[in-house]
């Protein structure tokens, strides 16, 4: 799998900081691949899954990789608060008094 710098660390960015866990656990196997050279089973420790997950997450091609990045290349979007398309969270303040804690 050859993924570009900035692709890496866009990778290295969202494994902590994208919305969807499941996905986290994806770009966080394919980026120790890619960046730290981990084998499978090593992958599989560390973030606690299935080494057959691990393998089936790195058989990815390069396509789907860059398609779960389709989106995500901007620099600092998050902190930017720059629109992400369908992975824009919505916040929703509630009021203290709902729960007695005025």
């Amino acid at each position: 799998m050859n993924l570009s710098e900035e692709e890496i660390r866009v990778l290295n960015y969202e494994r902590f900081h994208y919305p969807c866990l499941k996905i986290q656990k994806k770009l966080h196997s394919v980026y120790l691949k890619v960046a730290c050279g981990y084998s499978n089973t090593e992958i599989s420790r560390i973030l606690d899954i299935h080494f057959n997950s691990v393998a089936r997450y790195i058989k990815m091609d390069n396509f789907e990789v860059k398609e779960l990045l389709t989106g995500l290349s901007a620099v600092n979007h998050h902190a930017a608060g720059m629109d992400v398309g369908s992975r824009e969270m919505r916040v929703t303040y509630t009021n203290p008094e709902q729960f007695g804690d005025t």
